[in-house]
């Protein structure tokens, strides 16, 4: 599994744990508005984590985590409002050890999530940016044999792409997807 998707999943289970413990144990279910919206954080975020793991379809997937970093902001950002300013009568007067660990899992959560929904975790399979090819083959770049008496200096891959008899693979050519293998 993807690590972006991964990490982001775990801050969605992590929000997830937090708020039920804030609503089940330290009474936020007493609290009106406020109360039901800590439950509904909590199935959101699960129900969300178990889609990122649980869809086959990579697009998908990334919608579903694009979602779960919109969830994410959106929580820290009621949260941050709380500390400064009363939302629907209720204001937090500090920030607690929940506090702190929901911060940051959802900032963990918003930029991981994030990042995956927006493809940053997509590179091409084994082809490295600038790929140093010999003769056309899909070889990489090799020095010769010490025992060749060649009168001539071996290229360094540095210098390769100014050599005639070595070509320079353009970005993006060849392989697959991070999610092609993702599946």
């Amino acid at each position: 599994m993807n690590k972006l998707r991964l990490m982001g999943t775990a801050a969605l289970v992590v929000i997830g744990i937090v708020h039920l413990n804030l609503y089940a144990r330290e009474h936020y279910d007493q609290i009106p508005t406020i109360g039901p919206l800590f439950l509904l954080d909590v199935i959101l975020a699960w129900l969300t984590a178990i889609a990122i793991v649980a869809l086959r379809s990579a697009w998908i997937r990334r919608i579903t985590a694009g979602m779960g970093a919109l969830l994410c902001i959106g929580t820290f950002a009621g949260y941050m409002v709380t500390l400064v300013h009363p939302l629907f009568g209720f204001e937090e007067p500090y920030v607690s050890y929940s506090g702190g660990v929901a911060m940051a899992a959802e900032l963990a959560g918003a930029a991981c999530l994030g990042l995956y929904a927006l493809g940053a975790d997509r590179r091409v399979a084994g082809t490295p940016s600038r790929q140093v090819l010999q003769s056309g083959t899909s070889d990489s770049y090799t020095e010769p044999d010490a025992s060749s008496s060649s009168s001539s200096p071996s290229p360094s891959p540095i210098d390769a792409g100014t050599r005639n008899d070595i070509s320079v693979s353009p970005m993006g050519s060849g392989g697959g997807t991070q999610d092609a293998q993702d599946k």
